[in-house]
């Protein structure tokens, strides 16, 4: 192909074996895994892509109503916190008020009352909570998107708990800075103060004499004073003192009973908590923790959540033992640690309710730093959003094999299913919109069915549908499927064929209009190569720019014309044959399959055996054969006794599975594949993973390669292990091509350094020479 682009774009419309969650080819049955399969239901008239009409409120669906005051340990609460069992407003409704005359509280406290969730409300007083007391707090009413609700008869919404006394609880630093002598300390008390007041009524000692510096900090919390404590005598083992006199008054005017407490000056690296709110993942909720550690580098890491924090460290990751060091109460489950945006985060298996948070006091980062201040916090957990989707996804599906669609849902009772379907004639026009919904202009509607999703609060429940017998045998082209519920909504586009298309295209360098298309046509079922398929290159005008039918392995190939007079490129291929469609739009397949930032639970090798793999080498072309062998041991180091099961995958750079076996290790724990790269094959990465009872064991990357660069092997040997001053140097330099062709008559540049060396004969070496 002379004056052609060197360089193939290989895109592969492969075999959708993963549709939709799609399971047993003509099965009724329910698959196994799970879920449930259920029956549509008709949708009413008119709704069009609505969602179907929520079930109404009632005292019954609120309840059971959990109330609970908010606020750290053995600290006056700053909120009451009100979770009901079902959504009360719409989502753009949260943020807004509700009437305080709902709630009432006993001593009466003015306030306000917010709706903070779809099904959470929060109090929040104009004043502090007093000392010492306690409160009746009841939920006689609470507005809702279907107007006021109240308590079942002979029922209540109440709960009550019991502020402590104003008292200093402790000190901790949360800087220690002994090059400079000074060193920034946290005052904690039982409630609000003012920063100014507290100093006041505090002094301060190193070693028994006055501190000669004290300078105030902003803490960000009102039960909490920073001060920063200056002194030339402040070194290691130095024994601070505080005293808190009698006269210090909290923010509501409550007296403090004396204290005193001591402080022993360490070298540690302290790591200082600034807040910690609880964050809703993909898979349910997670502690995000902010922080700033000093055994860390230097960064500019910031955090805004209700008040900002800025320059924080690089880095602020506790190990992976200090779970031990966080407690949760009530108990959270399978708790764990793991790198967060602007600190660390905690997973665990959080359900809805009020949580106490203590992250205790030695808790380690893994750069060195040392939690000094113990930290605590009330945490609310609320109702998980709404989800739906689609089992799993895919843009191609044999027509047989769609008799179960899996659909995962979590706190989700009802969806309405429309199915549009994309005419033959309207393809092209629906292939070139900017997007892929499929709209009233470029599809018909086929059905509008309700269906009824079980499952329980906050748990992810799979649904099983038969599609299929609610469409007519015959449908067939291109189908959007959408899911309609409350507050959520998931679509899905795919194919329905029997056809699968592999396409290898190549450009004329300055003309993209001018290409080149080699295309081979695969059975969906038998991936068996299918001929009389007529393919046509097109544009977006739905203009066919060339066509060809496929024959066998051969293919065919589709060639532009080089006199047309319209430069736009094609972007499609359609082929046809009797009543199946296909398509291959290039944008489709031109996948990124890396991973985003993400964070999860830290790796632990539960698999008692290991594995070393290699191959015969690191690059192919299309049509090599590439050899990979494993060798297998178990944990002390042998072969395995037995013949040992390993499960193995080839992953093409599209991350799809395109070969699946299962091989046997032999006597030495040996196993070896022998990977064909077929001469259509996609350049890229390529991955052989193998497993052993759906275990990792080891993954192998390939290279597939159009042209592989040359690649030389070069050694340089000295003639002479030692050369005296003004002598002539001798090498001798061999080289070799690692891919074909000989390293003959090559040229050769060799760029030497003298550099000093200690002189040590093997007698006497211990002395000095020179």
């Amino acid at each position: 192909m002379m004056g052609r682009s060197a360089t193939y774009v290989a895109v592969i419309a492969w075999v959708g074996l993963a549709a939709l969650g799609l399971a047993g080819c003509g099965d009724k049955k329910a698959p196994e895994g799970g879920g449930q399969t259920v029956q549509a239901q008709d949708v009413a008239k008119g709704s069009g892509d609505a969602a179907p009409k929520r079930a109404e409120i009632t005292a019954k669906s609120l309840a059971p109503v959990l109330i609970h005051e908010m606020g750290a340990e053995n600290v006056v609460p700053t909120s009451v916190i009100i979770q009901l069992a079902a959504p009360i407003v719409d989502r753009d409704t949260v943020g807004s008020p509700s009437p305080a005359a709902n709630l009432k509280i006993s001593p009466a406290i003015t306030g306000r009352l917010i709706h903070t969730g779809i099904s959470e409300l929060t109090f929040t007083p104009t004043r502090p909570f007093d000392f010492d007391t306690t409160y009746q707090v009841e939920l006689v009413s609470v507005d809702t998107l279907d107007g006021p609700v109240t308590p079942a008869a002979g029922e209540t919404w109440s709960y009550s708990f019991k502020t402590p006394a104003f008292k200093f609880l402790g000190w901790a630093p949360t800087d220690i800075d002994l090059a400079n002598k000074k060193i920034a300390m946290d005052v904690t008390f039982s409630g609000a103060v003012l920063p100014n007041i507290a100093r006041a009524a505090m002094s301060f000692t190193v070693d028994g004499k006055p501190v000669a510096g004290v300078a105030l900090q902003p803490s960000g919390v009102a039960s909490h004073v920073g001060v920063v404590l200056t002194d030339p005598r402040i070194a290691l083992g130095s024994k601070l003192g505080l005293a808190v006199k009698g006269t210090l008054v909290s923010l509501t005017n409550a007296k403090a009973v004396p204290a005193t407490a001591e402080y022993l000056v360490s070298t540690d690296k302290a790591i200082s908590i600034k807040t910690a709110t609880i964050v809703e993942g993909a898979n349910g909720f997670y502690l995000e923790v902010v922080c700033d550690d000093s055994a860390a580098a230097e960064g500019h890491r910031a955090y805004y959540e209700g008040q900002g924090y800025y320059n924080l460290s690089e880095r602020c990751q506790l190990t992976d033992d200090s779970i031990k060091h966080i407690r949760f109460e009530p108990a959270v489950k399978k708790t764990y640690i793991t790198g967060g945006r602007a600190g660390f985060r905690v997973f665990g298996d959080f359900k809805r309710g009020v949580y106490k948070v203590k992250i205790n006091g030695g808790a380690t980062s893994v750069d060195g730093g040392v939690v000094l201040a113990p930290f605590t916090r009330s945490i609310s957990v609320a109702a998980r959003k709404p989800k739906l989707s689609f089992a799993a996804t895919g843009r191609y599906l044999p027509r047989t094999a769609w008799t179960n669609l899996g659909i995962k849902h979590n706190n989700v009772d009802t969806a309405n299913l429309v199915v549009r379907q994309i005419p033959a004639e309207n393809l092209v026009f629906w292939l070139g919109e900017n997007g892929d919904a499929a709209t009233e202009r470029t599809s018909d509607v086929l059905l509008k069915k309700t269906v009824p999703l079980r499952g329980g609060p906050d748990a992810d429940t799979t649904t099983w549908l038969d599609v299929a017998s609610l469409l007519p045998a015959t449908t067939k082209g291109v189908l959007e499927l959408k899911l309609i519920g409350v507050g959520t909504q998931a679509t899905s586009r795919l194919l329905l064929t029997n056809l699968s298309l592999v396409a290898k295209k190549s450009t004329t360098p300055g003309k993209p209009w001018m290409q080149t298309v080699q295309v081979w046509a695969l059975d969906m079922d038998s991936a068996e190569l299918v001929s009389d398929v007529d393919v046509s290159l097109v544009r977006k005008s739905g203009k066919v720019v060339a066509k060809c039918a496929t024959q066998g392995r051969d293919g065919c190939t589709l060639t532009a014309k080089d006199d047309d007079l319209d430069p736009v490129a094609p972007f499609a291929l359609i082929a046809r044959k009797g009543d199946d469609l296909t398509y291959l739009r290039y944008q489709d397949l031109r996948a990124d399959v890396t991973e985003s930032s993400t964070s999860g639970a830290p790796y632990v090798a539960e698999n008692p055996y290991r594995a070393a793999v290699f191959a015969d080498r690191g690059v192919y072309r299309p049509g090599d054969t590439a050899h990979v062998v494993a060798i297998v041991r178990d944990a002390k180091d042998r072969a395995p006794e037995q013949p040992l099961p390993v499960d193995i995958q080839v992953f093409d750079p599209r991350a799809k599975v395109v070969k699946k076996l299962a091989l046997k290790t032999n006597a030495a724990g040996e196993i070896a594949l022998d990977q064909v790269f077929p001469a259509f094959a996609d350049t890229g990465h390529w991955r052989v993973a193998m497993t052993v009872a759906d275990k990792p064991l080891v993954n192998h990357d390939l290279q597939v390669e159009e042209f592989v660069p040359e690649r030389m092997a070069v050694t340089a040997t000295a003639k002479q292990a030692q050369v005296l001053t003004g002598g002539t140097v001798a090498f001798d330099v061999s080289a070799k091509y690692l891919f074909g062709g000989s390293a003959v008559d090559s040229g050769v540049e060799l760029t030497c350094a003298v550099e000093p060396d200690r002189f040590e004969p093997a007698e006497n070496g211990e002395l000095t020479y020179g």
